[in-house]
This record gives structure tokens, C-alpha cells and sequence, in this order.
């Protein structure tokens, strides 16, 4: 029943033309129950993030505060949990809203970070999304939108192409991108709701957020 729930989720949020099957998903999380991770329930709590109405069910405002507080995000460290990374052929997906208690308006918004000896490697800050730490690994998104409504966010990546959406409109791609796959990710960390390094918080409320182990098509996001 939760994997039929989710999968009907991910195919409203994707579009109707979206085949999503469980076997796609690397990671999920709805704030309605445990996240899934690489094919298993991700038993760490909740993060100690104020709950909010979201797009579906419940959803989580990553706001930042005075400190650096990492118990505000998801934060996973163990290698063999997050080795499976699709770092080669996937997909990243979310819905996000800005709070009206945001006044910052313009500030890089990260969501989600991979990182591998404390260097960013994969990560979407809201202003770009970056598949590498090389320059053509990074793709800048000038199109990012900062309302109190909910919006879609979507990329996919392969060796060909990186494309990116908002509300499946295409805002920005990069043929060819550099894709770091991290053959030696000891010491990577995976972070939601914030970006790699864990210093600051989205400042937005986030739900239904995904990564696919495959590259979605135009018309399923």
C-alpha cells in the first residue's frame, strides 16, 4: 500500500504520460513516513525541521537559523547507503514553495548535496545545479521561481544531456555535462534540505522529493 501511494504521488507530481515504478527510485521522501532509500526504509528520524501542510500530505520548512544546526536536515554517512548513487543516468525531483517569513528572495536555496572528501561534486542549490566539480559540471538556473505557491522541480542527467524544469517547462540544459560517477566516495555524504556542506538551510518548505535511478524523458516531467 505505501509503494502504491508514493508511486501514485510521483505520477501526479510528474505528469500523466510518467511510468514510475518503484524500481526507479533511489531515494523518496513525503514527511508522511520513513524516507526510502536504495530500496529499504531509511529508519533516521524525521528531521528537526517544523512541519508544514505540503503539496501532498505533510511537508518540512528547512529555514535556516542563527547557527549551523545539522539536525534541521537529513544528513547520511554511511558509504555503503549512498555508494548506488545514479551519478551516470538519473533524475532529481521536488516540489518547493518560499514561505512568506523569506525575505531573501535571491539566496542559492540547496536542497540536496553529494559530497566526497568535503569538495562539491553533485548538488541543486536553486541558482544551479552541478553534476561535477569541474566548471562544465555546473549548469546555472536564472529561471529559478521564489513564490509562496508550490512549484515542481525536475533535472536529468545522462553522458548526453542534463535538462532542467520548473512546472515541466524547460529552463536550462548542458550537452555533454561532466559527470563526476565518484568511483572512491569514502567519506561522501548525502544532505536534504540543505546543500553539501551542510552550512545553511534551503529557506524553502519541500515535499515529494526523489531521485531516480534513470533519466526521465521531457514528458514525464
Amino acid at each position: 500500500m505505501r509503494t502504491a501511494l508514493m508511486l501514485a504521488a510521483l505520477t501526479g507530481a510528474l505528469g500523466a504520460s510518467a511510468a514510475i515504478t518503484s524500481d526507479d527510485l533511489w531515494f523518496f521522501a513525503d514527511f508522511d513516513s520513513l524516507p526510502q532509500l536504495d530500496g529499504a526504509a531509511f529508519d533516521k528520524p524525521l528531521p528537526n525541521a517544523p512541519e508544514v501542510k505540503g503539496r501532498f500530505g505533510k511537508g518540512r520548512a528547512f529555514l535556516s537559523d542563527e547557527k549551523r544546526c545539522e539536525n534541521r536536515f537529513w544528513v547520511v554517512r554511511d558509504r555503503e547507503l549512498v555508494k548506488n548513487f545514479p551519478a551516470e543516468r538519473g533524475s532529481f525531483s521536488c516540489w518547493y514553495r518560499t514561505p512568506d517569513s523569506v525575505t531573501n528572495r535571491t539566496a542559492r536555496a540547496p536542497v540536496f548535496g553529494l559530497t566526497g572528501f568535503w569538495q562539491y561534486q553533485w548538488q541543486w542549490t536553486g541558482s544551479g545545479f552541478r553534476t561535477s566539480s569541474a566548471r562544465d559540471g555546473y549548469v546555472p538556473i536564472k529561471a529559478f521561481v521564489r513564490t509562496n505557491e508550490w512549484h515542481h522541480f525536475a533535472a536529468t542527467w545522462c553522458p548526453e544531456k542534463a535538462a532542467f524544469y520548473i512546472d515541466g517547462q524547460p529552463i536550462a540544459e548542458r550537452e555533454k555535462p561532466k559527470l563526476d560517477l565518484m568511483p572512491d566516495i569514502k567519506g561522501a555524504v548525502l544532505r536534504i534540505g540543505t546543500g553539501g556542506d551542510g552550512s545553511e538551510a534551503a529557506n524553502l518548505e519541500l515535499d515529494e522529493i526523489a531521485i531516480f535511478r534513470r533519466t526521465l524523458a521531457a514528458a514525464e516531467v
